[in-house]
């Protein structure tokens, strides 16, 4: 059975996917709710599009990604390829991007904390292994 990603997350555990659009969804909005506190200062003609083109994006973002993945879901070894890439691309932000930046508090950035997040997640994997086989 080939799985497309946009239900991965509903044909592994359907409560899993229910709480992860309900996560997403005030999480998004959340984030526009500051973002848009952020803009009030500015002129309307700049801060209209700036609020409004995000949400814009995304959804032009999420039609494309279904598309692509509708259309890679024939190939499924094209498409875990691509999820794999998606996967690495997310880690690497994480650790190169968002750790460094929380960590601009003047003692630079620390290699191990990188480790423990791949390792984490590496552990995340094998433990989801074990317990799939287990329950077989």
């Amino acid at each position: 059975m080939i799985h497309t990603p946009s239900f991965l997350v509903f044909d592994s555990a359907g409560s899993a996917g229910v709480f992860m659009a309900v996560a997403m969804a005030s999480e998004m909005g959340f984030l526009g709710i500051s973002f848009a506190t952020a803009c009030a200062p500015m002129p309307k003609w700049k801060s209209l599009p700036a609020v409004c083109g995000g949400p814009a994006f995304m959804i032009l973002g999420a039609t494309v990604g279904g598309a692509a993945a509708n259309a890679l879901s024939v190939n499924e070894p094209l498409l875990v390829g691509c999820t794999s890439f998606g996967v690495a691309a997310l880690l690497y932000m994480v650790t190169e991007e968002l750790l460094v930046s929380a960590h601009e508090d003047g003692f630079g950035h620390r290699w191990w904390v990188d480790v423990q997040v791949f390792v984490g997640f590496l552990l995340a994997m094998v433990v989801g292994k074990l317990l799939e086989k287990n329950e077989q």
